[in-house]
């Protein structure tokens, strides 16, 4: 099952930017749309900077994982994708979010042409702060009961 879905654009290529790897992700979405049925995370990278979301995510809602362990964040130095697979793409963390940090929520939207409306269920994922934060207030709220 393909949980994850990357694309990683090359490091090499000057031109190469996340928003590249994002508007590619898109086009996968609508070529082979197979490969989302069960997919959790997107990530979006240029070999130094990446951000995740989810196949409803627009651009503005993918997001850096800036901590391996919650407890500070890397340097921006380090290179963002080593900081998400570290962190983020971590076995236990992952499965974490998938079955923990992942909700669903209904929208009303209106075409703007037709002035119709219709509602869309959108997808949408924890950013690594609030993962970080709800896991330790569970924690003390189970250390404190």
């Amino acid at each position: 099952l393909p949980l994850v879905v990357i694309e990683l654009k090359n490091p090499a290529d000057e031109n190469a930017t996340v928003a590249k790897a994002f508007t590619q992700l898109q086009n996968y979405k609508n070529a082979i749309p197979s490969l989302f049925y069960y997919n959790g995370i997107l990530i979006a990278s240029d070999g130094f900077d990446a951000k995740a979301g989810t196949i409803s995510s627009d651009f503005g809602r993918f997001a850096a994982w800036k901590s391996v362990d919650g407890i500070r964040e890397d340097k921006a130095t380090i290179p963002q994708i080593e900081t998400l697979i570290k962190g983020m793409l971590r076995k236990d963390i992952l499965l974490d979010l998938v079955k923990q940090f992942i909700v669903f929520e209904k929208t009303k939207k209106e075409d703007k042409k037709t002035g119709q409306s219709f509602v869309v269920t959108i997808k949408k994922l924890a950013a690594y702060h609030q993962y970080f934060a709800v896991n330790k207030a569970v924690e003390s709220t189970i250390s404190a009961a």
